[in-house]
């Protein structure tokens, strides 16, 4: 059972405010599940790196998970 169940959508390429996001919630792969929604690059100023972030948290989180869209 998870602690809690985190969804995030709609970055839009925002990596900056993502990356602030995800410091602040402090996420812990021993109690919670995140979900990234999709959104991640269609407009915002750094889409790439917005990607290698998602991508990075994925591959190194198993209760990490990104949806496509």
């Amino acid at each position: 059972m998870f602690r809690r169940i985190l969804a995030v959508g709609d970055v839009h390429g925002e990596a900056d405010c993502l990356e602030r996001l995800w410091t602040r919630i402090a996420f812990d792969d021993a109690h919670d599940l995140l979900v990234f929604l999709g959104d991640y690059i269609d407009r915002g100023p750094a889409p790439v790196r917005t990607l290698q972030f998602v991508q990075r948290q994925t591959e190194k989180y198993r209760n990490v998970h990104a949806l496509m869209g």
